[in-house]
């Protein structure tokens, strides 16, 4: 929370300033991904409400894609919407179905969520298209 009297602006710049790692990527830094490189994480909004961050991670024994979001209560069935969508990529994937929790912070009325496909290597690249080709999904990458 602001307090009275600061800026919007004005808080993300001594965010940037004040913790070394940290950058905020504003609108103009970003730009539409047409690629998806597994080093790099990524920006997505699905459906114009679901905020959230996305990146290829790999384990010994699996690559998993994750993406991670929030979402207000009133915007839980565009959860359930996104995660039906995910879940038709099944054919690209190690189980029968995404791995996901969620968790719900009174605090804020804000919930989180995490969705995880463990990829089959040989279709990884299949995946990605198919992921980027899903019907409101934007994924977005730093443009600098």
């Amino acid at each position: 929370m602001l307090r009275p009297g600061v800026l919007h602006e004005e808080a993300l710049d001594d965010m940037e300033r004040g913790l070394e790692s940290l950058a905020v990527l504003r609108p103009e830094l970003l730009r539409e991904a047409d690629v998806f490189n597994p080093m790099q994480s990524y920006w997505t909004m699905y459906k114009g409400l679901l905020p959230g961050i996305t990146r290829v991670i790999f384990f010994e024994y699996a690559t998993q894609f994750a993406c991670m979001g929030m979402a207000r209560e009133k915007d839980l069935p565009v959860v359930e919407e996104f995660y039906a969508d995910l879940e038709k990529l099944r054919e690209y994937i190690t189980i029968p179905k995404p791995l996901r929790t969620d968790e719900y912070d009174p605090r804020s009325d804000i919930y989180l969520y995490l969705i995880r496909n463990p990829l089959k290597e040989e279709m990884e690249g299949e995946y990605v298209q198919r992921l980027l080709e899903i019907e409101g999904l934007k994924v977005y990458e730093h443009a600098g």
